[in-house]
């Protein structure tokens, strides 16, 4: 049976860290009928506790969070509640970010304040199984970039590189070997053609990468996304 065709209406966690688009998505979601928002969350990390406590059909991230990115929010996500839906979110037109999101194990991709009238119903397709994003998103996705050689597990490591993490973080994280992850990062040095990770950081750079990292902020109580299993 189709989730929207049932009577309860689609239970939705949101991310961000502007309050404003927290309270207008929250605003548009609840008028709509179809949906009653369960929590939202400022933070990477209370995205995540939320999630896990609520267990929601949907959950609505952003993908430049404080503390840990929208990035790492859908791997944790995918981890321990496999039946929620992730839609990112963003209001970077960059088409390596956005690579990077749909490689990422999320459902969807939305720009942020485009065609918000129609993501009502592209959520519902998203809940019902279906792979959506906004035509923005499409139009920068269909853009050519140098990362497009990239598998899915090479874009995570990418990621996870530039965010400062050491291979064992990585390994750990992805629960995979140091040595599956040595092999990886070599694989996609060599189709990026960078030979040290001060390479690596200088390409992120160019293609607006950092900005998703420089968005992160220290975790001042030293809590881990470990802290929240």
């Amino acid at each position: 049976m189709d989730i929207i065709h049932s009577q309860n209406p689609l239970r939705i966690v949101l991310g961000d860290d502007h309050a404003i688009v927290r309270a207008g998505l929250r605003g548009v979601l609840e008028r709509d009928g179809r949906f009653t928002v369960l929590a939202d969350a400022q933070d990477g990390l209370k995205t995540i506790a939320a999630t896990k406590q609520h267990r929601p059909d949907i959950l609505i991230v952003d993908i430049a969070m404080p503390v840990i990115t929208g990035l790492e929010v859908v791997e944790e996500i995918c981890r321990w509640c496999p039946d929620t839906k992730i839609v990112l979110m963003t209001g970077l037109q960059n088409p390596t970010i956005m690579k990077c999101a749909m490689a990422s194990g999320a459902h969807g991709l939305l720009l942020k304040g485009d065609e918000i009238d129609r993501w009502p119903q592209l959520l519902c397709d998203i809940a019902n199984g279906e792979m959506r994003v906004s035509r923005s998103v499409k139009a920068v996705l269909d853009e050519p970039s140098i990362h497009d050689s990239l598998t899915r597990r090479e874009r995570q490591i990418f990621i996870g590189l530039i965010q400062g993490s050491s291979n064992g973080t990585l390994a750990a994280r992805l629960g995979i070997s140091i040595n599956t992850v040595n092999n990886h990062r070599t694989s996609l040095m060599q189709k990026l053609d960078v030979h040290s990770l001060a390479e690596l950081m200088t390409l992120a750079a160019r293609d607006g990468l950092l900005e998703i990292v420089d968005h992160t902020r220290t975790r001042d109580n030293g809590s881990t996304v470990d802290d929240l299993e």
